[in-house]
């Protein structure tokens, strides 16, 4: 009895722990259920949970990877669980485990080729369990716990400004739920808002401000606002743009303040000419520190430099637009935004060097053999044709020459470079210094019965050849304006636009007017200050609008305001064949900056380091070369610091950036946009 009474219970104690077995990982597995991970009433997404038991782990590792191949690892601490926010429809979680660990059974889901990780891909609830290989303990060491609820709850619509300014929050769907979009808050200068497009360019889906739309699925829908331009005539926007009128002081830089009269025109100002064919019409020009004058044209970009007062809109060149996110902006900088550096002609030993056109080229040369005591001077000549031989005219001896240079600057100009007064050439002084040697006192030879400087003045004067700058000029606009196949091809290339019948057909002014000094020829009094090493010339435009005065010259009678009139329009007027006044010297409809524009943007070099705006809409980070001439000393160009080059010649190599200058014509439209460097003015 006593026997089967053991024998019993041992038999007791193998059933008993058979059901520990088998049912103290389904205990487990069902306490954890509810105690870790359990979702509660409304929660959504992924819930990601580590029931660890062994103590070696503190944290378990998933792979949580979307539906579109998008995957992110998650770090669960023991005992806690995280939830993630979904937006696709299906994911796949994976869990990983030391390689000591072997997988046991799981509730749900697949087990991967590896066997330490499982794979849960459908909508539930998961347990796992795992058992530590090294450990004798039978029991659980180690247990998983993840939970994949449906993700297709939430759909997203974020908004792009495509071009506009402004901000707008992504807005959230719930699964077929019918709601509106948001209002459109996006502006756009110079362009009204039309709708939403799921694509950039408007080629996908529309959408109106507000739909009422619903998704069946989640998901990001993105849209972009659509803009329609606003048509506006250039001028009109200029216009309303403009300060009230006052006086700009020249003598000062543009600068950013709200007092308007310290700021000295910053901004856009107001301008009165009366052009060669008597219109009247006042005039905009930008000034300074401004960020509203970018222009597409011809698809390059442009800043405006002013109207004009027949109604046009001048532009001076600034490079190709760059394209960010769809947008064309114009952001070019040093010689990108440029055709290219040149100095205007590729001599420096001429007067015609510093001009856009030319005719005879008079080389100077330095002089070495005429400030010998004796040497005869005289205020004109005479040419005997008989002989073949110039004779001086009302004389003047040199007695000492650091004394008597002056004079012969003021007054006498013609020498045969010896004591005689008859000469088969004679020469004529263009540059006047009290001392000798190279680069001090130069001359132009006469011949051939040209019985003053006047005749080779108006010899030099004839628009027949072309300076390198405007060769240049000319060969970029054949190809890139003009449409032809090549700079000596007029062939037009075919897809190509003549943008030429959009132009005006005034250019610019090359005002070759000199001022002061022996080009100059006649004398004014008070022209030189007295006891000043060199004499020699400066042309009109660098006269007009120079702050610094001048070593050689006096501050009397100077006002330093420019002018956008031109003194000799026949002769300096640059124009087109078709056009009513001008020199109609040009073949094509663009030309270069003044002196007298930089000067109204201010930003030229004529006022020295002291007066330059280097924050000016025109400054590049590099040398501007301009077409107005400004000295004749030396060389034909004078010096360039950062800023307007004035006319310069090839001295010592000096080149700057060469950017057209193009005129639209009177009541060509903006086609939208504000003016700014992402948001540029379009002309179609």
């Amino acid at each position: 009895m006593r026997r089967k009474t053991r024998d019993f219970g041992h038999l007791k104690l193998i059933v008993f722990f058979i059901l520990v077995a088998v049912l103290l990982p389904k205990f487990i597995n069902a306490r954890s259920t509810d105690e870790l991970g359990a979702f509660s009433d409304g929660e959504t997404g992924i819930k990601l949970c580590a029931r660890i038991n062994n103590g070696y782990e503190d944290a378990l590792r998933f792979s949580v990877t979307n539906d579109q191949g998008f995957a992110s690892d998650v770090i669960v601490a023991k005992d806690t669980c995280k939830t993630i926010g979904t937006q696709a429809a299906n994911y796949t979680i994976r869990e990983y485990l030391p390689q000591e660990y072997e997988l046991i059974s799981v509730s749900g889901g697949t087990v991967s080729e590896d066997a330490t990780s499982f794979v849960a891909t459908a909508e539930g609830q998961y347990a796992v369990i795992y058992e530590n290989t090294y450990s004798s303990k039978p029991y659980l060491h180690n247990f998983g716990y993840t939970s994949v609820t449906n993700t297709a709850t939430v759909a997203e619509v974020k908004f792009e400004a495509n071009g506009g300014k402004g901000s707008m929050q992504t807005q959230s769907y719930g699964i077929n739920s019918q709601e509106p979009l948001s209002t459109n808050s996006f502006t756009r200068g110079g362009y009204t808002f039309a709708g939403w497009n799921t694509k950039r360019d408007g080629t996908g889906t529309s959408y109106t401000d507000g739909q009422q739309i619903a998704f069946s699925a989640g998901g990001e829908l993105k849209l972009y606002a659509q803009w329609d331009y606003v048509e506006r005539i250039a001028n009109t926007v200029i216009a309303e743009q403009a300060n009230d009128p006052f006086h700009v002081d020249f003598t000062k830089p543009a600068v950013i303040s709200d007092d308007i009269t310290i700021a000295n025109g910053n901004g856009i100002s107001t301008y009165t000419e009366t052009t060669p064919d008597g219109n009247t019409n006042p005039v905009y020009y930008y000034r300074g520190v401004v960020d509203n004058n970018n222009v597409i044209f011809a698809d390059y970009c442009w800043k405006i430099i002013r109207t004009t007062a027949s109604g046009g809109t001048k532009l001076i060149y600034n490079g190709v637009p760059s394209v960010h996110d769809g947008i064309k902006y114009c952001d070019a900088t040093g010689e990108d935004a440029s055709i290219g550096k040149s100095s205007m002609n590729q001599n420096d030993n001429s007067p015609t060097d510093a001009w856009y056109m030319y005719g005879t080229r008079y080389v100077a040369r330095d002089e070495e053999d005429i400030q010998a005591a004796g040497t005869v001077y005289g205020k004109s000549v005479s040419w005997n044709v008989y002989y073949g031989r110039y004779t001086l005219q009302d004389t003047f001896t040199v007695s000492d020459w650091s004394t008597d240079y002056e004079t012969i600057a003021h007054n006498y100009r013609y020498t045969c470079g010896s004591s005689s007064t008859t000469c088969s050439s004679v020469k004529y002084m263009v540059q006047i210094s009290r001392y000798t040697g190279l680069y001090d006192n130069f001359s132009i030879t006469l011949s051939a019965g040209e019985s003053s400087y006047e005749i080779a003045k108006a010899k030099m004067l004839t628009n027949n050849n072309d300076s390198k700058a405007k060769k240049m000029i000319d060969d970029w606009y054949a190809v890139n304006m003009a449409g032809h196949v090549s700079a000596t091809d007029d062939t037009m290339v075919e897809g190509k636009t003549d943008y030429s019948n959009r132009l005006e057909q005034e250019v610019f002014c090359n005002d070759r007017e000199v001022a002061t000094g022996p080009l100059k020829q006649s004398y004014d009094a008070g022209e030189y200050e007295l006891g000043k090493l060199r004499i020699y010339s400066t042309y009109a435009g660098y006269e007009r609008n120079r702050v610094a005065v001048d070593d050689s010259l006096t501050a009397s009678g100077k006002n330093y305001v420019p002018s956008l009139g031109c003194a000799n329009a026949e002769r300096d007027l640059f124009s087109t064949a078709s056009a009513e006044y001008g020199n109609k010297a040009l073949k094509y409809p663009v030309g270069m900056i003044t002196t007298d524009e930089t000067n109204m943007a201010s930003f030229d070099n004529s006022k020295g380091y002291g007066g330059m705006n280097y924050d000016s809409y025109l400054n590049a980070g590099d040398h501007l070369l301009v077409a107005t001439p400004g000295t004749f000393f030396t060389s034909a160009g004078g010096s360039c610091s950062l800023g307007s080059c004035t006319g310069t010649a090839d001295r010592d190599g000096i080149s700057a950036l060469v950017r057209p200058v193009i005129s639209l014509k009177e009541l060509t439209t903006f086609h939208g946009g504000d003016g700014t460097v992402d948001n540029p003015y379009i002309v179609e």
